[in-house]
């Protein structure tokens, strides 16, 4: 298990080309207190842009019972880089992919 500060020095210093997915994997896991299958299952419409915070919706529960959250300040940067950096044409609007190497789309940049 990670402290707090080990977690905040990964978010702040890892690399977003390599390591952009874990950091918002994270981002959700810790503000929104998601479960590893509530990320599989999380979809992009599932997060709603409202400038300055994304308002996310984790609708399939392990409970069944759903639940919001929001992200802020300087992690809102990192999932709307995320965001703009998700091909658009992948057939999926599962939040996060599968990332091959070498990715065709050139995903993570």
């Amino acid at each position: 298990m990670l402290s707090a500060k080990q977690v905040q020095t990964f978010l702040q210093t890892a690399p977003d080309n390599i390591s952009l997915t874990s950091k918002v994997a994270t981002i959700m896991a810790i503000m929104g207190g998601c479960m590893a299958n509530e990320l599989h299952l999380m979809k992009i419409q599932d997060l709603q842009d409202l400038s300055t915070t994304f308002l996310v919706d984790v609708t399939e529960t392990k409970n069944k019972v759903s639940r919001q959250f929001s992200i802020t300040e300087v992690y809102y940067n990192t999932v709307k880089k995320y965001i703009s950096l998700r091909p658009s044409n992948v057939g999926t609007n599962s939040f996060f992919l599968k990332k091959e190497k070498p990715c065709a789309a050139n995903w993570n940049k």
